[in-house]
């Protein structure tokens, strides 16, 4: 196979419900290369393939046709010849994503915060992970990623932050869920005049957009008329690349405006999407929590996690030792401090 049909194998096979792991194991099983390029034309050998650039590769946009050259008037985006379908390249990052969240299918369990929990010391993603006492009872509990290098070559130790007992955290984040859930009261309300908010606010800055649009434009017809004169020996070339400098600084700074609008824009089409989901939620769930603790349906409780749990840092602060910070959407940040006894 060719380089660029290994790429295109690799996006099938992850598109197709692969992960970033899996893959890198199979092709250092078959002892395919794998090569580092530079933007001055070098390359250099890898030692091995690996899961995180792996998963760097398939987010990278180049691959769909859109590359990104970061330059000092910002970042200038051209059209190249694509290596994988646009619809393909999609897919993969989807199925990148569900990966984060959904449970393995080796999995003894449903870890209930899995992709949701961060490392305050290094950034990593903390990952669940099954164990079995002395006494033959199994238990499990959630860890730094980066306690192993597996996945993070560049590094040269593994993190030494605290894991901590499922059971105590997953308790913790459960009942502020369920306490939401009963009484959603004026924190629903709040978000819901944040989002009209929002969407009123998008909706004066689409105007504003149009007139960086029609300046841009206009800027280019002016960047023609710099040349224009150029070739035509009206100007020096001096005076024709100071021109085109200053051109190229208002262009970069109304390209930064109008990222900032489309930006908030797509928060605030997010934001709708999340707050219609947990009211959907919340009206669905009303007489049902009971139901839910009596059968412990974990799909149920994670699916009402991802729409109410925003994420946690497992941090160390002076004074108090270990402690999970968890930041919710729609109720005050928990601080809760984690017992050693129990990992």
């Amino acid at each position: 196979m060719t380089e660029a049909e290994v790429v295109q194998d690799l996006f099938r096979r992850i598109a197709n419900g692969s992960s970033s792991v899996a893959e890198a194991r199979r092709l250092n099983a078959l002892g395919v290369p794998t090569t580092r390029y530079y933007s001055n034309g070098t390359e250099q050998a890898g030692k091995a393939w690996y899961p995180g650039p792996t998963a760097g590769l398939i987010g990278n946009p180049t691959y769909r046709g859109e590359h990104v050259l970061k330059s000092r008037y910002g970042a200038i985006e051209r059209k190249v010849k694509p290596l994988v379908e646009k619809a393909d390249w999609e897919k993969a990052n989807a199925q990148l994503t569900r990966n984060k969240h959904l449970p393995k299918s080796n999995a003894t369990r449903i870890y209930l915060l899995r992709g949701l929990i961060t490392c305050g010391q290094c950034g990593s993603s903390y990952v669940g992970q099954a164990i079995t006492r002395p006494n033959a009872i199994p238990d499990a509990y959630y860890r730094c990623g980066a306690r192993t290098l597996t996945n993070y070559p560049a590094r040269q130790e593994r993190c030494r932050a605290r894991g901590m007992s499922t059971a105590w955290l997953e308790q913790i984040v459960w009942e502020d869920c369920r306490t939401f859930i009963r009484n959603p009261g004026e924190a629903l309300a709040e978000a819901q005049r944040q989002l009209h908010d929002r969407i009123s606010q998008a909706a004066r800055m689409d105007q504003e957009r149009g007139q960086y649009v029609h300046a841009l434009a206009e800027k280019a017809q002016e960047k023609d008329r710099v040349m224009t004169l150029f070739r035509r020996g009206r100007i020096r070339l001096e005076d024709a690349e100071t021109q085109l400098d200053d051109i190229a600084r208002e262009e970069a700074e109304w390209r930064q405006q109008l990222a900032v609008i489309d930006a908030q824009k797509a928060i605030a089409e997010a934001y709708e999407t999340h707050i219609t989901g947990v009211s959907l939620l919340l009206h669905q769930l009303q007489g049902r929590l009971a139901e839910i603790d009596r059968t412990n349906d974990l799909a149920m409780k994670r699916q009402i996690v991802e729409l109410l749990v925003k994420g946690i840092r497992i941090v160390h602060e002076a004074g108090r030792g270990w402690v999970a910070i968890i930041t919710y959407y729609f109720r005050p940040e928990c601080v809760a401090d984690i017992d050693v006894s129990v990992t």
